[in-house]
């Protein structure tokens, strides 16, 4: 989302066709899906964030899109482009008392990288491949991660659920 939004097309099934897009200006807030049907996935609807414009001025918003070959084709072409962040995680769902963890990839350098969570900054540690996050969560919920890198934007969410056992036990006194 924002500043490094991105479409990763995998066709259905084994193929070495499927499309990229990567944007190169401007910034998406979110996406929707329109008219889903049996055998059609929809129309996707790239959503602007918020901006005003005053008469005479403007705003661009700007991609390219490529071929590619599969996930590595595809992460090797999107790194190419300066605005491309690239979040991996081992899993965006995690259990009260786990850490939130994942690593923050660019091809530019990390070393003006910012990364916030609930007002407050998030220490990070450098690695070859990237900036490693190892968060403890202190509540349950939704935890959004705004990550900043010079004048890129962009954030990842992560989602802390009660821990199993308590999740079981409520479920099964509410049937």
């Amino acid at each position: 989302g924002e500043n490094t939004t991105y479409i990763n097309a995998l066709k259905m099934g084994e193929s070495e066709i499927n499309l990229g897009l990567v944007l190169t200006k401007g910034s998406i807030k979110s996406y929707s899906v329109k008219n889903c049907k049996t055998n059609h996935r929809g129309e996707f609807i790239l959503n602007p964030s918020h901006f005003e414009l005053l008469s005479g001025e403007e705003y661009v918003i700007e991609w390219q899109m490529f071929w590619h070959k599969g996930n590595d084709d595809f992460l090797q072409k999107a790194y190419q482009y300066d605005n491309f962040i690239n979040i991996e995680a081992p899993q965006f769902t995690v259990f009260q008392n786990e850490k939130i963890e994942f690593t923050v990839k660019s091809k530019n350098s990390l070393a003006n990288l910012k990364i916030i969570c609930d007002g407050e900054e998030i220490p990070y540690k450098t690695e070859d491949n990237g900036c490693r996050v190892s968060f403890i969560p202190k509540r349950v919920g939704e935890h959004r991660f705004d990550i900043y890198i010079d004048e890129i934007s962009t954030y990842t969410e992560f989602f802390v659920a009660e821990e199993l056992e308590t999740l079981l036990y409520k479920r099964i006194k509410f049937i």
